[in-house]
């Protein structure tokens, strides 16, 4: 609510306030780690920056929310296409054409089987025409 109000130093204290001490592992029959990691408010850190109008941060943080690879994760999570998304529309208002038709292209790619009249498809394939 805070984000969406526009007090964005309430928003990164409260998003920051929602991120784990530790990245959660997942082990046993308990799945509650799988849960937990795949909030979807993961990327508000992110929005805080796109927001506050640091492209690069925003870019830089969506990066590693999608590289689980990176050791300073606390996420144990699922790749979120609605990530790769809004990854793809930063680079695109950011100028790097390049990588912003490649990131769509991935997004189309991860939800290829979704439904055909999605919105996020339609615009992820208008931009690809665009670029």
């Amino acid at each position: 609510m805070a984000l969406a109000s526009g007090d964005l130093a309430a928003a990164e204290t409260a998003f920051s306030a929602g991120e784990p001490e530790f990245k959660p592992f997942i082990t046993g029959p308990s799945s509650w780690p799988v849960f937990f990691s795949n909030l979807p408010f993961r990327d508000g850190p992110a929005r805080v920056k796109a927001a506050r109008g640091d492209p690069k941060g925003a870019i830089e943080t969506y990066r590693r929310l999608l590289t689980p690879e990176d050791i300073g994760q606390k996420w144990t999570a699922m790749l979120e296409p609605r990530f790769v998304l809004e990854l793809a529309r930063l680079l695109d208002k950011s100028g790097d054409r390049a990588a912003a038709r490649e990131q769509y292209q991935r997004f189309l790619d991860l939800w290829k089987r979704a439904d055909p009249g999605l919105p996020e498809l339609q615009e992820a394939r208008r931009r690809i025409s665009q670029l």
